[in-house]
């Protein structure tokens, strides 16, 4: 009876953290989608420079054409960067995840010896199949 609730316990566990896997997922899309959303309305301004270009080619227009270039690449420059360092701590907290998983597999399966219970849980056995070990592609 204790091997069956320390199973479920850990399958509780597992399933919370598959939860979160899954969130993170969901909010890496909806980034993907607001990046489409900014390609797109980059390729409008884009479009709109060129019709400006084509419609005047004063040397003040185009000093102002490439002032809010400038000012846009700046931001775009400042997406970038904040998109990679989250990218860098969504891969951190995963590892982390990763690290945590193994320190409880440790400790479940020491505890079990002691206790003298054999626990047969899919899970320590082989890393989650969803999600990349360091250095793997999915």
């Amino acid at each position: 009876m204790d091997n069956q609730i320390s199973t479920q316990y850990i399958d509780e566990k597992f399933e919370k953290i598959d939860q979160r896997f899954v969130k993170m997922d969901q909010r890496f899309e909806k980034m993907d989608e607001r990046f489409v959303k900014m390609d797109e309305k980059f390729e409008e301004l884009l479009l709109a420079v060129k019709r400006g270009f084509d419609a005047t080619a004063s040397k003040e227009s185009m000093e102002r054409v490439e002032t809010r270039l400038d000012k846009v690449e700046s931001h775009l420059q400042g997406i970038d960067n904040k998109l990679k360092r989250h990218l860098e701590i969504s891969d951190d907290r995963h590892f982390d995840h990763q690290r945590l998983h193994k320190v409880y597999q440790y400790w479940f399966e020491k505890i079990a010896k002691k206790v003298d219970v054999e626990l047969d849980v899919p899970e320590f056995r082989s890393p989650h199949p969803a999600y990349p070990q360091r250095g793997e592609e999915k």
